[in-house]
């Protein structure tokens, strides 16, 4: 391997790392000064480019995690320039031990794998507002993921952008450069020179994860950007045309089995769509999509839905109603961008001038689907027509990192169906430690009569609230949490994800939490008890009443520990059952770089509801992720949940006993990289029920297993430049039948930026 040639001498990184203790310090009244490259820079992973030799170097001397800003244990400096139309910037990660590097190729975005290998990070408040950032994180192989931070902080790693990234690893550690088009940024349109909040950040797992960054953070803290270091000089910036269009063309097989025994109808399909994203100015972004591809190419992460009374929460993962997601997240989830199942086309416009941030956006669904929640459980409505969808957007920022907004969300039918959600919300960060969350909300709903009917809810249109009240205090060492939360019984929230409403509930907390000192075995330890109590909003009557209590502990390789218990009492229908108790307990560790085990295990009091008896439930989960080598990757993950009914005496009479159920779900998924570009992923879903039918007051299927397969091959180039093939089958098993094919479908998607 040839030897990297350094910028800086050693003893001079050892001097500039010292000397970083007050110049971080001092940099949050005294920016740093950029200066412009005169030559673009070729993004090789290699620092030998003069133009590094005059960017502004920035060492990452402090600790922040596990330790509080102790000297770092590893040297890094990072470099920062640009030019008219891109920012570069590069890090030098020097390692006692290279051979210890972790790297593997992994797909974009792939943070589960990419955080636990060596990385850097970029964090970059073009704005430098302390409020939102975009975070781009890159491997020693060169491989992205990118995200956007905000405060109060949150990651959303949906957020794509269309950069450089290369890296390689060296005789003395390992070296990363990327370019980032100004195109692809957004930032005041205004003339003459910038600042702008820049942090780098390094990740160093060995036997604990290293984190380190080029600025302390004071854990007393709340906010993240708030802390980070301000960079000026930037100037003389090229935004471009800010255009992308990417045309689709995907080719769809579908295979159907109507049922057992019978030849499956098959369909063909071949659909072109056009995706556009136009940002006139850096403060205006406009994305549309006419016949749009919505598909999923990711498989979504099996649940288990046995003895379950509320709808499961599905993770979003269509690009375009991933961007700008953050700015449609309010406390009561108002906003839920899968309940458009099958848009004709897609329209959002996003905007940050100032202290002022709109989102608009808007869609034609060809199917109409919606959740009808109640206080005991919620039901699923689907009506064969097309639907109209919106929601507008609006939040203004208000003194040091507190906003108040306003949020209208809407859905129409052809028929008498119609659903729509306006309110009001605030977040106020009363100082560094304390905060008050608020949201206030109004719904008109109108459903078709045969829904009211079948569904027993209200005919006509009616109205209700829903309120969420919340103080938080996170400091240091403590955390006191106190939320009021109330859904009226004629809320309805069908743009969004709200499976419960008619309840009322408190839920307060006290966390502590002790911090290891260097060299410590155990490098975090933190207990907390939590009090809740829910009653039903229309009649006052208890919903539930717990106490919680948990022990957590962090240790030696990358482990985590933790304990739990609940004890309360809890309604379903007309009958409460009290003295319910509950124990769990977690435990997380890597032995090595390569290899990861979490395992869950939960006993205890479970409602079986159809019954309504109290039974004996056992949970367990097993998570394996396995990294044989630099270019694959296999995560098993095995449930089984198990819940026992005793057999009783009453008044004479003998209840049967037994196990009611038992579903075991086993999950793995495969990826093997070719390249940092081309992947193959091979994804298993086999869940196999089992039920005791005499348990049951009516019939029922005794035995049932599914099955999911779904392969596929993906070249990325960038978000938008993309090639995707692939199949995936789904198979069904009951008593007699042994897994038989109930649908098939071949894909391929082709998708091209045009960046003009």
């Amino acid at each position: 391997m040839r030897p990297s040639r350094r910028l800086f001498s050693p003893s001079l990184l050892v001097l500039l790392a010292h000397a970083a203790w007050w110049v971080s310090s001092a940099a949050a009244t005294e920016p740093l000064q950029v200066r412009r490259a005169t030559a673009p820079i070729a993004v090789d992973g290699n620092l030998e480019d003069t133009e590094w030799g005059n960017a502004l170097a920035l060492p990452l001397p402090f600790e922040f995690l596990p330790n509080d800003n102790t000297p770092a244990l590893v040297e890094t400096t990072g470099y920062i320039t640009f030019t008219s139309t891109h920012l570069y910037v590069a890090w030098r990660c020097l390692d006692p031990d290279p051979q210890q590097i972790r790297a593997h190729l992994t797909d974009r975005d792939d943070v589960a794998t990419l955080s636990r290998d060596d990385h850097v990070v970029l964090l970059l408040d073009s704005f430098n507002d302390e409020r939102r950032a975009v975070q781009l994180r890159v491997n020693p192989f060169g491989v992205q993921a990118d995200a956007l931070t905000s405060e109060p902080y949150a990651e959303d790693f949906s957020y794509d952008l269309i950069w450089k990234s290369a890296a390689r690893i060296t005789d003395d550690g390992w070296t990363a450069e990327i370019a980032v088009p100004f195109a692809q940024l957004r930032f005041p349109g205004r003339e003459g020179e910038q600042t702008w909040g820049v942090s780098l950040h390094r990740s160093w797992p060995r036997n604990v994860r290293h984190r380190t960054a080029t600025q302390k953070r004071d854990r007393n803290l709340t906010c993240i950007l708030c802390q980070i270091s301000k960079v000026r000089g930037f100037e003389g910036l090229k935004p471009g045309r800010n255009l992308e269009i990417a045309p689709t063309l995907t080719g769809l097989r579908n295979e159907r089995l109507e049922s057992f025994g019978q030849t499956a109808d098959s369909t063909d399909e071949l659909d072109a769509g056009l995706s556009m994203r136009w940002s006139p100015t850096p403060n205006w972004t406009l994305n549309g999509a006419v016949n749009p591809d919505f598909s999923q190419v990711e498989a979504d992460a099996a649940q288990l839905a046995v003895n379950q009374r509320f709808a499961l929460f599905f993770r979003e993962q269509r690009p375009f109603f991933l961007e700008g997601s953050d700015l449609f997240t309010t406390p009561i989830q108002a906003v839920f961008t899968r309940t458009v199942r099958d848009p004709d086309w897609g329209l959002k416009l996003t905007s940050k001038q100032g202290a002022n941030a709109l989102g608009v956006f808007t869609a034609g669904d060809a199917a109409n689907g919606f959740v009808l929640p109640g206080n005991q459980f919620s039901q699923t409505a689907f009506l064969d027509e097309e639907v109209s969808s919106g929601v507008v957007r609006y939040r203004r920022d208000v003194g040091v990192n507190s906003s108040v907004g306003m949020l209208w969300a809407g859905r129409e039918g052809d028929g008498p169906y119609s659903n729509h959600v306006y309110g009001l919300d605030t977040y106020l960060l009363l100082d560094s430690k304390h905060q008050i969350q608020a949201q206030y909300l109004r719904s008109r709903t109108r459903y078709p009569g045969q829904i009211s009917t079948d569904f027993s809810q209200p005919f006509g249109a009616f109205e209700d609230d829903a309120l969420q009240l919340g103080y938080n205090y996170n400091s240091r060492d403590w955390q006191n949490w106190l939320w009021f939360e109330e859904r009226g019984e004629g809320f309805r929230a069908d743009s969004g994800f709200v499976p419960q409403v008619d309840y009322r509930s408190v839920n307060g907390g006290v966390l502590r939490r002790w911090w290891g000192e260097p060299g410590d075995t155990l490098r975090e330890q933190t207990t907390f008890v939590r009090y809740k109590r829910s009653e039903q909003e229309s009649t006052g009557l208890l919903n539930a009443e717990t106490v919680d209590a948990e022990y957590f502990l962090a240790g030696p390789l990358q482990s985590l520990g933790l304990v739990s218990v609940r004890y309360g009492r809890e309604r379903f229908l007309d009958v409460v059952h009290e003295n319910l108790f509950e124990v769990s307990a977690f435990g997380s560790f890597q032995p090595t770089g390569d290899l990861q085990f979490d395992l869950w295990a939960s006993y205890g009091d479970e409602i079986d509801l159809v019954n309504n008896r109290v039974g004996d439930q056992w949970v367990t989960n097993t998570q394996v992720r396995w990294r044989p080598g630099r270019r694959l990757n296999l995560f098993l993950d095995h449930t089984t949940q198990s819940l026992h009914l005793p057999t009783r005496l009453e008044r004479g009479q003998v209840t049967r006993g037994g196990d009611i159920f038992e579903v075991q779900l086993t999950q793995l998924r495969t990826v093997y990289n070719l390249d940092v570009r081309n992947f193959v992923r091979l994804v298993l879903q086999y869940q196999d029920l089992r039920r005791d039918v005499a348990l049951y007051p009516f019939e029922i299927e005794p035995e049932e297993d599914t099955l999911l397969v779904q392969f596929l091959y993906s070249f990325i180039l960038n978000p938008q430049t993309v090639i995707f093939a692939g199949y995936s089958e789904n198979r069904l098993g009951i008593q007699g039948v042994t897994l038989e094919q109930t649908d098939r479908q071949f894909f391929v998607k082709l998708g091209y930026a045009w960046l003009p």
